[in-house]
């Protein structure tokens, strides 16, 4: 097991420093100069513009532009914001917390109610609440999350006044608070992977209730439940950890859209704001840190299948 960790462990840092350089390279694609952005209408003479440009290390060659920032990167030196002039590293402080609290609380929704979902169609296969729910599930899916946060902002916030349409609050601010602005956000990032998790555990189930050890397990006498969920849902757990792990940075690169719909500070929509204004660092920071969360979580979706399937770890 220790050979099969590390080696994902190695793969994830060679993951890890491609993402790093395709993203410094295509930062340099955005159409745009960061220069003109940071002076805005401001009128600035042809000296002030190459004095700022080699302030910020501009005019360094690219490859020492990028070994200078992801040295600084990993000793926990993310450059300073063109937009905000404050450490990068303070923003992602300030800002993540409130993506990851959304996430994860849509994510644990998501994986219950969608493994609940999808068990329960499963075994009332051709039955009217399995096509209900099959129906509901492949309709949700389709939607967009832009589409449905406008739709749900419409409904609730400008139509019945029952929720605010923007903000957010921590729970230590008010529960009550809290709840009213978290709702709507934690709906939109939830029901599309409510959705696909349920259809991917009916799938699952399906190709395992028609396995020989499941007709063994009943003519055993075991209880229904134990035979659905000890032998029936841990064999289908490996492709359906796997989509669950996908669904993280689905998540994640959803956020940007929702919070910039219903006005979230969080790093969904620092990204948002720093594409806008051509903000190098702030840019390189969020998608590097997205994607090293992601990457950990692909290796935690990698080392689980060791322990859910040990014909894994030993192959």
């Amino acid at each position: 097991m220790k050979k099969y960790i590390i080696k994902r462990i190695w793969q994830m840092f060679v993951v890890l420093f491609l993402v790093s350089v395709f993203c410094f390279s295509l930062v340099r694609f955005i159409p745009g100069d960061p220069i003109k952005a940071i002076f805005g209408e401001v009128q600035y003479t042809e000296e002030e513009y190459q004095e700022l440009r080699s302030e910020l290390g501009l005019d360094k060659p690219y490859v020492e532009q990028y070994f200078i920032w992801i040295v600084k990167f990993c000793q926990g030196d993310f450059g300073v914001s063109y937009t905000f002039n404050r450490p990068v590293r303070d923003l992602i402080i300030q800002r993540a917390p409130i993506t990851l609290y959304l996430t994860t609380i849509s994510l644990l929704i998501s994986i219950a109610l969608g493994i609940c979902a999808g068990v329960f169609t499963a075994v009332k296969r051709g039955k009217p609440s399995d096509t209900i729910i099959t129906l509901l599930a492949n309709t949700t899916h389709c939607v967009p999350n832009f589409w449905l946060a406008l739709l749900l902002v419409f409904l609730f916030s400008v139509s019945l006044g029952w929720l605010p349409s923007y903000g957010f609050a921590w729970p230590s601010e008010g529960i009550l608070i809290s709840f009213k602005t978290c709702l709507l956000p934690i709906i939109c990032f939830s029901l599309g992977p409510i959705a696909g998790i349920t259809r991917q555990t009916r799938s699952c189930m399906l190709e395992v209730i028609r396995q020989d050890y499941m007709r063994t397990a009943k003519a055993k006498g075991l209880k229904r439940n134990t035979v659905i969920f000890q032998h029936g849902l841990r064999n289908a757990l490996i492709p359906l950890i796997t989509f669950m792990g996908m669904y993280v940075s689905t998540l994640l690169g959803g956020s940007a859209i929702i919070e910039q719909v219903f006005s979230i500070p969080g790093m969904g929509s620092l990204l948002m704001t720093s594409v806008s204004a051509r903000d190098f660092p702030v840019i390189q920071a969020c998608v590097l840190l997205m994607a090293t969360f992601s990457i950990v979580i692909n290796l935690i979706v990698d080392i689980l299948y060791g322990y859910i399937d040990p014909r894994i770890r030993l192959s």
